[in-house]
């Protein structure tokens, strides 16, 4: 059984890309919780913090860049037989989904 999206939710690129974000923030967090061990042992609650600090970082920057690269396909392949607002949720969906993780990272940085 394919699974198959409809044309105007995502594609498979855009679900690539998500979770590009979200393997992007792991490593950081853990880099970062090793780097402090002591203290985060001394309070566990600062990995829910220090989690969201690198989503805050991490999340806005590639969701402001991945709309940049959908915005320069779209326009590198631009095809006046394709409708324009299909095209747009291409660089919609990408900004929403960064706004989506960095939303979730501010409320677990700043409780």
């Amino acid at each position: 059984m394919e699974l198959n999206f409809p044309p105007w939710l995502f594609t498979w690129n855009q679900f690539f890309f998500m979770f590009y974000v979200f393997v992007a923030v792991i490593p950081a967090a853990v880099l970062l919780y090793k780097n402090n061990e002591r203290v985060l042992a001394a309070k566990p609650e600062l990995f829910f913090h220090v989690v969201g600090k690198v989503g805050l970082d991490i999340a806005l920057v590639m969701g402001i860049s991945g709309s940049a690269i959908a915005l320069m396909g779209s326009l590198q392949n631009f095809d006046p037989d394709i409708d324009p607002y299909f095209q747009a949720t291409y660089i919609v969906g990408t900004m929403i989904f960064g706004a989506g993780v960095t939303g979730a990272s501010y409320c677990l940085h700043y409780k």
